[in-house]
């Protein structure tokens, strides 16, 4: 059997559906949905697990079991039998598509299909021109937007001091501006009290 040999979004012929024993869970009523697949144009095969448990997802779907999950992405393939997964057999023939990714595990590294209907199957690039996107975005070349000088500061913020400049910290990294101190003021002289002999 050819394998996959790069993470993509793949069209595929379904060429398989069955039932199997869960491959992570150990439980013994935990079973996987597994959907078998064929690229035509490079040969490459793949199967697609789902596991149908109780057990609750991880990250951003720890609030939904495995169970409904796998629901879900067959229906994302056009899967509308719900739990009644006698109907499997009727996805065979099917044209969908498929994202695979890389995994690397202790026997090296594979591509795996892992979501059904496409979806994130390549690992995002990092991004290396985040200044000029940020000037770009922000509508100026310096960045963050700065406000006018002769237009009016929201309430509750306060103009600096005319003439006052903060210099830039030596390390580069921004800090607040001094906090400049009202003059002192001094103490109120307490007032005699009628009755009370003074001192």
């Amino acid at each position: 059997m050819a394998r996959f040999t790069a993470a993509g979004t793949y069209t595929v012929e379904i060429t398989g559906a069955l039932l199997a024993d869960a491959k992570f869970n150990t439980d013994p009523n935990a079973f996987d949905v597994c959907i078998e697949v064929r690229d035509p144009v490079s040969g490459a095969e793949g199967v697609w697990r789902g596991e149908f448990s109780n057990a609750y997802g991880k990250g951003k779907v720890s609030h939904m079991q495995q169970r409904t999950l796998t629901v879900q992405s067959l229906e994302k393939i056009g899967w509308t039998a719900g739990e009644d997964f006698s109907q499997l057999p009727t996805l065979v023939g099917m044209t969908i598509q498929v994202g695979v990714t890389e995994y690397t595990g202790d026997k090296g590294t594979f591509y795996i299909v892992r979501y059904l209907g496409g979806g994130s199957a390549e690992k995002p690039d990092a991004i290396n021109n985040f200044a000029e996107r940020m000037a770009a975005l922000n509508g100026s070349q310096g960045g963050f937007q700065q406000q006018p000088a002769n237009q009016a500061a929201p309430q509750g913020f306060q103009q600096p001091a005319q003439g006052f400049q903060q210099q830039a910290p030596e390390n580069g990294f921004n800090q607040p501006a001094p906090q400049q101190q009202a003059p002192a003021q001094q103490a109120p002289m307490p007032m005699p009290m009628p009755g009370m002999p003074q001192q």
